[in-house]
């Protein structure tokens, strides 16, 4: 059987399709259970009866109203317990009685020399790349550039990697791949990152033709304009068995390692085996052993894989490392209802999310989460981080995108800003972190009209911002 061209596509959202759950089936939570089995004791009928939107969930809060209003605050606790399942907790950052503070619709404020930020917009900077290609799988799905570096690079699904330049990108490429990459419902080359002090180490991350996941590492010429071939080393090989949730995000941390983001290849029980690469965050050090090394202060959650460094997930489609603050922003593609992103530092090794037991604010689908929403009281999660926020599924929330801190300096005003989109909605949106909850809620869809398809974000050597959808790239530019 040939793999590498597939005759159709999941759900045709790609890489990041909900529907294509994988392996283990069970029957959804009730609507009773989405409202009532959130292990953290977070009800969403306590604190007000005003009524959740359909924007989501913030760990610890409510949404209510409109999508800028404040939140009404529930306080949770940062870790779930089993115990407190249905004991709300009632702190609050508002006085009793008063009203929350409305949250403006505008861009926030900054001590800046610049006329005043009025908005986003999207500035096209490629469009029809599948058509140019004259490859129906040539979708860009990533985009990064050295900090200060000489150029920017960007890997397209069907195996290839091409220069940005201004106005167009570089031909031929630098790398192709494409007799070796295995193209089904969600593999292809996933992720590409750059060493961080040595601009001629480049590592992808890609699905061979068994679907396989591979991590390379290729040298790049003294121009940095093309891979060497016979430089080719394979660091990982990760047996699957489908083509779905391979995760597929790479990047180098502050502290000089690579992350790897691993999806759990459509089995569900492997987000919560740590004797397992699947359904994790792993980190590795190029630099040291071979074909890597283990840092000296991994967590110890098992020897049969100890590259693991954080796990509980399903689909980490695309994470965001923040050097400044050191946290890891990781947008987790959800199986029956909610989309999740996942914040912890990365001082916290050995974190759990909790998939398969959990589901953004609710029992998981599968056989765990069936389990304890059954037999809640044999079911102690106290282990588990909450997701930082929860996306109820939705016409326009099918299959989270994650995307970057902004660091750029063409709009200083949104500086330390993480933005996310989905699949479905091709929305723009963004919040920050106060390292609790996520604060400053914005929708910025209107500004930037919504796009279909939207795959993937990226950043090049200026710290811009990139969003990708199927066809095109947009950067993200301020509206003055």
């Amino acid at each position: 059987m040939n793999k590498t061209r597939p005759a159709s596509l999941c759900v045709a959202v790609l890489l990041v399709a909900v529907a294509c759950g994988g392996g283990d089936t069970g029957s959804a939570p009730s609507d009773k259970a989405r409202h009532s089995d959130w292990g953290s004791g977070i009800t969403y009928d306590d604190c007000t009866e005003q009524g959740l939107t359909d924007y989501g969930i913030r760990t610890g809060q409510k949404w209510i109203g409109d999508f800028y209003a404040d939140l009404y605050p529930c306080k949770a606790p940062t870790n779930i317990s089993a115990e407190s399942a249905d004991q709300p907790t009632t702190g609050s950052t508002s006085p009793p009685g008063t009203e929350p503070e409305a949250t403006s619709t505008q861009p926030p404020e900054a001590s800046t020399t610049l006329p005043p930020l009025r908005g986003l917009r999207y500035e096209l900077v490629f469009a029809g790349v599948r058509q140019t290609l004259d490859d129906e799988y040539a979708m860009p799905l990533q985009i990064v550039g050295r900090p200060g570096g000489r150029f920017n690079y960007m890997i397209t699904r069907e195996g290839r990697v091409w220069i940005v330049e201004e106005g167009t990108f570089s031909n031929p490429p630098v790398l192709d791949l494409r007799e070796s990459v295995g193209i089904g419902s969600e593999t292809g080359l996933l992720g590409v990152a750059l060493h961080p002090t040595d601009p001629q180490r480049m590592f992808l991350y890609y699905t061979d033709l068994e679907f396989d996941i591979i991590l390379a590492e290729y040298q790049l010429d003294d121009e940095l304009r093309r891979a060497i071939p016979s430089s080719a080393r394979t660091l990982m090989n990760i047996p699957t068995r489908s083509d779905f949730h391979k995760g597929g995000m790479i990047s180098f941390g502050p502290d000089g390692y690579l992350y790897l983001g691993v999806g759990d290849d459509g089995y569900s029980f492997n987000g919560q085996d740590p004797t397992t690469l699947l359904g994790a965050i792993l980190r590795i050090n190029v630099d040291g052993g071979e074909p890597y090394g283990i840092p000296d202060d991994q967590p110890p959650l098992s020897p049969e894989a100890p590259e693991v460094y954080l796990y509980g997930i399903r689909n980490p489609w695309r994470f965001w490392i923040d050097p400044v603050t050191n946290i890891i922003y990781i947008g987790d593609v959800g199986a029956d209802a909610y989309e999740e992103i996942d914040i912890t530092s990365l001082d916290a090794p050995g974190t759990n999310f909790g998939w398969s037991w959990l589901e953004g604010p609710q029992w998981g689908p599968f056989n765990e989460g069936v389990h304890c929403r059954e037999n809640p009281e044999t079911c102690d999660t106290s282990g588990f981080t909450a997701a930082a926020l929860a996306l109820p599924h939705s016409p326009e929330v099918c299959a989270v995108i994650g995307g970057v801190v902004y660091r750029g300096t063409a709009i200083p005003e949104l500086t330390g800003t993480y933005f996310y989109s989905d699949a479905c909605g091709g929305f723009l949106r963004s919040f920050s972190w106060n390292g609790e909850l996520a604060v400053d809620l914005r929708d910025w869809t209107e500004q930037v009209e919504a796009q279909t398809r939207v795959l993937s974000f990226g950043v090049d050597t200026r710290g811009e911002m990139y969003v990708m959808t199927a066809d095109d790239v947009f950067r993200v530019e301020p509206v003055r």
